[in-house]
């Protein structure tokens, strides 16, 4: 049997957490193609549009107060949130320009370590989180230095799989428009076709490696990291 093969008749399932995000939103895409999981649990604040159409059906929305996060012991409700689920996905994040420095840090460190807190008390063998390219706890700088933290943190957790992802810039036509973003992707964009894998990285496919990846490496394995290159190298594969 193969190793596709063998996770698909393990009956798998998955929750993803910050998934109406431009991450989150191509993990549920890659998810909603393959019949790799049974279930797909999609936790937000509040209940949002679903696209129609084939693997849809396997989604199931649930709602979450993610203040409830922020303790190093989950309440039963915050954990009965991610049950069910041995297959975790983590695309939380925001920006210290929309949030300032306390709700960066509240989201991107304490929102991901509760959540993968609560989930492991609710199941959870593997996780899979995105973090950044440039990740350093030792860092002065307020991005890379909470982003690493975040790694350090969920390292300490001892989950039977953690899978962190380190992309690059990231390409999307973004929901939510950012003068910075696009003047970044603007100046990018011909380094972007001719070495596509130096320095950025599309959504769809850090969505699609994030998947592909928590099928061919199984529910064990210790910790690993892909930095971007790896990231497009994943996505290229088949399941």
């Amino acid at each position: 049997m193969s190793t596709v093969a063998a996770f698909k008749a393990g009956g798998h399932n998955a929750f993803v957490v910050g998934w109406t995000g431009e991450v989150g939103k191509e993990v549920v895409s890659s998810l909603a193609a393959t019949d790799a999981y049974k279930k797909v649990y999609l936790i937000g604040r509040r209940n949002a549009e679903l696209p129609a159409g084939p693997g849809y059906e396997k989604m199931e929305q649930r709602i979450l107060d993610f203040d409830s996060l922020l303790t190093d012991t989950p309440s039963p409700a915050t954990i009965a949130a991610f049950s069910d689920a041995d297959v975790g996905f983590c695309c939380l994040g925001t920006t210290r320009g929309k949030s300032g420095v306390d709700g960066f840090i509240k989201v991107d460190y304490e929102y991901v370590l509760g959540a993968a807190r609560a989930a492991k008390a609710g199941g959870l063998q593997a996780f899979h989180v995105v973090t950044s390219v440039g990740s350093n706890a030792a860092s002065r700088m307020l991005y890379p230095k909470t982003k690493g933290r975040t790694e350090e943190g969920l390292k300490e957790l001892s989950l039977a799989r953690l899978s962190i992802y380190r992309p690059g810039v990231l390409l999307c036509n973004r929901a939510e428009k950012r003068l910075l973003d696009q003047a970044g992707r603007f100046f990018l964009a011909p380094l972007a076709a001719v070495a596509p894998t130096a320095m950025t990285v599309p959504t769809k496919v850090v969505g699609r490696a994030m998947v592909v990846n928590s099928v061919l490496g199984g529910v064990e394995g210790g910790t690993e990291t892909l930095e971007n290159a790896a990231i497009h190298a994943m996505a290229k594969k088949d399941l």
